[in-house]
């Protein structure tokens, strides 16, 4: 099993939802606290980074995500599928955050982990803790994930830094250090990995971005006889993805005109296939028919 992927949580580039367990962990403090915001996220990933392993052993991963934010809440859809072998896994979380003051921020997240090809499933409960306030625009997060099937913790000590080099551009690094107790079974408990990352962020329009990573990880205190450190190993890999953003909002006017456009389709079909005018007369705004003792209204606004 796998932490959680997704929820804007990777210091690396906040909004990329791929890759990297509690880099863009369980549903980390540094969520954007927006009303009903929606991002849609897809992108591959050249290795699955998982708890500092090469899960997947040299192979690649398609990424996807959807996740919506509301107050304090955030829930989510994570989606990976694997080209290379029969491997896919998916994710589904919910999380509540809460800002204990103006630099530190809180969260808990419940996650439901299945892998569909496998028949395997978990639920990870994870809570976390992020700073903003460090000195040269540092922060740092304290991330820390428990497994209900295996009964063990992954936690994550994380340091990033952002630069806004201009109103499109942004990069960013992290230094990550992992530790394992009883959350990767067959892996040995303690010091796990080292991982440096850079990215970076490009806004192509107002809502579309594209994003790319690339990272190092150091495996630490490496046991060969644990079956799960086999994976554990010294490995460089990168990732690239597209990022949809925009507010509930925006497509409501959207989903609205659609709607009244079925209604009057479905009406008007109804009134030509068995018209009954109900009334003397009508008028150019007002229309009754009623068709299989179904009474409809339509009322025409005219613009």
């Amino acid at each position: 099993m796998h932490a959680l992927r997704l929820l804007s949580a990777l210091p690396l580039l906040p909004s990329l939802a791929i890759a990297h367990e509690l880099e863009n962990s369980a549903v980390s403090a540094h969520m954007r606290d927006t009303l009903q915001d929606i991002t849609i996220t897809s992108g591959w990933e050249s290795r699955y980074f998982s708890e500092g392993r090469d899960a997947l052993n040299g192979d690649g991963i398609w990424v996807n995500n959807i996740e919506t934010s509301w107050k304090s809440f955030t829930a989510g859809v994570w989606y990976g599928d694997s080209p290379d072998q029969p491997y896919d896994e998916l994710q589904i979380a919910i999380a509540w955050h809460h800002a204990l003051s103006n630099d530190l921020e809180f969260y808990l997240s419940h996650t439901y982990l299945r892998l569909p090809k496998d028949g395997e499933h978990d639920h990870d409960l994870g809570v976390g803790f992020a700073y903003t306030g460090g000195p040269w625009g540092m922060e740092f997060a304290l991330d820390v994930v428990f497994s209900a099937r295996n009964e063990g913790a992954f936690s994550e000590l994380s340091a990033s830094r952002e630069w806004e080099l201009s109103e499109k551009l942004t990069t960013n690094a992290a230094l990550v250090f992992g530790m394992n107790q009883g959350y990767v079974a067959d892996g040995h408990d303690g010091a796990n990995h080292l991982a440096i990352s850079a990215g970076t962020a490009y806004a192509l329009t107002e809502s579309l971005s594209c994003l790319a990573h690339m990272t190092y990880s150091w495996g630490l205190d490496r046991d060969s006889s644990a079956s799960e450190d086999e994976f554990l190993e010294d490995f460089f890999h990168v990732g690239m993805a597209l990022e949809w953003s925009f507010r509930f909002a925006e497509i409501r006017p959207v989903m609205s005109n659609a709607a009244s456009a079925g209604v009057l389709f479905v009406t008007t079909y109804s009134c030509l296939k068995d018209p009954i005018l109900v009334g003397d007369s009508t008028d150019a705004r007002g229309m009754e028919f009623q068709s299989n003792q179904v009474l409809y209204k339509t009322t025409l606004s005219g613009t």
